[in-house]
């Protein structure tokens, strides 16, 4: 009697502290397009992080005349550079539990104080650069990586002439949703 106890009070007790190791996630764009295949990680995380981000920015930026998705993650892009996006008004509790799991994957993140950015030098970020549909577009960043000089004012003016191919340029729809809204919520954790 003693030993079952004693073994339901262990179960128990090993239940509740693994609660955060074991994110469970409730996927709810199954159904949508598949967005490419890197190995090395969970693609069915990452299209899920994309969809679940588009589907709160828009009604969010809609007031602010960026209903339409090429605008909608212009605005996001300009926000985060400015430094006056806050996430958590924009994030439903889908996308904040994302972030958890993302945030359970270090080797996708950097931090290169003050802010958290992609992580430039993952076989990740090779995979989503090698996605993007436009070649010189890669080229550049890939450039700016290897120089080590990836930064908002290097990588604006590029990134201006490629938001119009976002609907169809699913590499660039993932780097600017990492890169430009995830890596936000490492900020709103201090």
């Amino acid at each position: 009697m003693k030993t079952s106890i004693l073994f339901l009070i262990l179960s128990i007790s090993l239940m509740f502290s693994c609660k955060d190791k074991n994110l469970q996630l409730d996927y709810q764009f199954t159904n949508k397009p598949d967005l490419f295949s890197c190995t090395d990680v969970n693609m069915d995380l990452i299209k899920e992080a994309v969809y679940a981000f588009e589907k709160d920015i828009i009604p969010y930026l809609e007031s602010r005349g960026g209903g339409m998705l090429p605008r909608a993650y212009n605005i996001i892009v300009n926000l985060s550079i400015i430094k006056n996006l806050d996430v958590n008004d924009i994030a439903s509790d889908h996308t904040k539990a994302i972030f958890k799991a993302l945030e359970a994957q270090p080797e996708l993140w950097t931090a290169s104080e003050p802010k958290y950015t992609l992580n430039y030098n993952s076989s990740f970020a090779d995979c989503v650069i090698d996605n993007f549909l436009n070649n010189d577009f890669k080229t550049t960043t890939k450039a700016l990586i290897s120089v080590n000089a990836m930064n908002d004012k290097n990588f604006n003016e590029p990134l201006l002439q490629h938001y119009k191919n976002i609907n169809n340029d699913n590499g660039l729809r993932v780097f600017l949703a990492f890169n430009y809204f995830y890596a936000h919520f490492f900020k709103t954790k201090k």
